[in-house]
């Protein structure tokens, strides 16, 4: 069985609107072959740009299949997990990693490793190791042949100013 995809509630809207986006394209291109023969005048050349122009068509339907199938993979975070021991979307988590020490924010949707502080998603092997896991878990997670271990040290909650 495959992973389940863990999204914050914008993260899963996004993915809906992809969803959508994906199927404007493909409409888009299947009106768009009718105007390839206005295009190509010689025969052999119009049979091969109808022939990529099909096999797009086919490689944009099967994405669009693929993400309708993940939508029952997908998972919806809570945001309050009642605990301050437990990690969870937009934690700073400090962790040793095979024996050395790494800090970073555990996020939904795309990671950032050129951050101040590194932005790992929860979908990582990584993330998915700590996610809703307790500060002082020991485990491992494996990447390919090569199993990870890895602790968690402690956790700083996501801060948020609000102007009053």
């Amino acid at each position: 069985m495959k992973d389940k995809i863990y999204l914050d509630e914008k993260g899963y809207y996004d993915y809906l609107a992809e969803i959508e986006t994906l199927k404007e394209q493909l409409v888009n291109m299947k009106a768009a072959r009718f105007g390839l023969k206005s295009i190509y005048t010689d025969p052999d050349s119009l049979s091969e740009a109808l022939e990529e122009h099909k096999r797009e068509e086919i490689r944009l339907s099967e994405k669009i299949a693929a993400r309708k199938s993940d939508l029952k993979r997908i998972v919806i975070v809570a945001r309050d997990l009642g605990s301050s021991e437990v990690i969870d979307i937009n934690d700073t988590v400090n962790v040793l990693l095979d024996g050395d020490e790494m800090t970073f924010t555990l996020v939904t949707g795309t990671p950032d490793f050129d951050a101040e502080i590194p932005k790992i998603t929860v979908n990582s092997p990584l993330g998915k190791a700590v996610y809703l896991k307790e500060v002082g878990y020991v485990g491992s997670y494996t990447v390919g042949n090569r199993t990870n271990n890895v602790e968690i040290v402690s956790k700083e909650k996501e801060v948020k100013l609000e102007l009053k």
